[in-house]
């Protein structure tokens, strides 16, 4: 898998399934702090998504 965003998705898709940070970290070669930052981002990203989304319904 690849680093970046899509292989940070895939990842993040991967552990919302049930595998391990562990497992993802060891198989893509990153430190478990890089996965958490990646989830840190991506929640951020979608939250704003989501408001952006909300906003224009209203």
């Amino acid at each position: 898998m690849k680093k970046g965003t899509v292989g940070a998705i895939k990842a993040l898709k991967e552990n919302e399934s049930g595998r391990s940070v562990e497992e993802i970290s060891r198989d893509l070669g990153i430190t478990k702090g890089t996965f958490y930052t990646w989830r840190r981002k991506f929640v951020i990203l979608m939250r704003a998504y989501a408001y952006k989304i909300f906003v224009q319904k209203v």
